[in-house]
């Protein structure tokens, strides 16, 4: 009966021991969320689209006065992507809407099973939309190559233009890198994620 005792000690020590672990990781997670939202915040404003907040950078030539340009960013990016350079050499020429894809930046997620590039297209079309853009340029580059065909494919009349940089336009039939697989899958979303948030270095 001692070795029982002696297990059941070793699995209390060790269920503490995660526990604390836990939520040592946690906050610290939390802590650099919190750091990195206020040294780069919200470049732009929140739209409401259904039930989904959408975050988009407004650049520019004033509504009405120049061609409506909307410009998507890649795989695992943001707003930041296109502002930093693309956007400010394009400013003189167009009215320029920028959106966070679903999940990234400050936009919601669509779903929590990952959205497709039609249920992303279907969003920033009617978020453009809200924003009086109703016949855009759209510009995606990579991944949002692949949201910017999918907007022309489901809705060819709410676009004057497409311009895909890089996009991708056939299916992937090569697996994903194992960073990919763990982070996206529900456990690596608990474990891990929180995990390379809270310790692993800026460099």
């Amino acid at each position: 009966m001692k070795w029982i005792r002696s297990a059941a000690k070793v699995l209390v020590y060790a269920g503490l021991a995660l526990a604390a672990a836990a939520v040592l990781t946690n906050w610290q997670a939390g802590r650099r969320e919190a750091a990195a939202v206020a040294s780069h915040p919200p470049l732009g404003q929140s739209l409401v689209v259904g039930s989904h907040r959408v975050h988009v950078v407004e650049m520019g030539r004033p509504k009405g006065s120049a061609p409506d340009l909307v410009l998507i960013h890649g795989s695992s990016g943001s707003t930041r992507d296109m502002t930093f350079r693309l956007a400010p050499a394009l400013a003189e020429d167009f009215r320029i809407l920028i959106f966070d894809r679903p999940g990234l930046g400050y936009s919601d997620r669509i779903n929590g099973t990952g959205a497709t590039i039609r249920q992303q297209a279907g969003l920033l079309r009617a978020a453009a939309a809200q924003m009086g853009a109703d016949r855009p340029i759209v510009l995606g580059q990579s991944y949002g190559g692949a949201v910017a065909l999918a907007w022309a494919v489901d809705y060819p009349g709410s676009l004057s233009a497409l311009v895909s940089v890089a996009g991708v336009s056939y299916p992937w039939d090569t697996p994903l890198d194992t960073f990919y697989r763990v982070t996206s899958s529900p456990l690596g979303s608990v474990v891990a994620v929180p995990a390379l948030t809270a310790f692993v270095s800026r460099k």
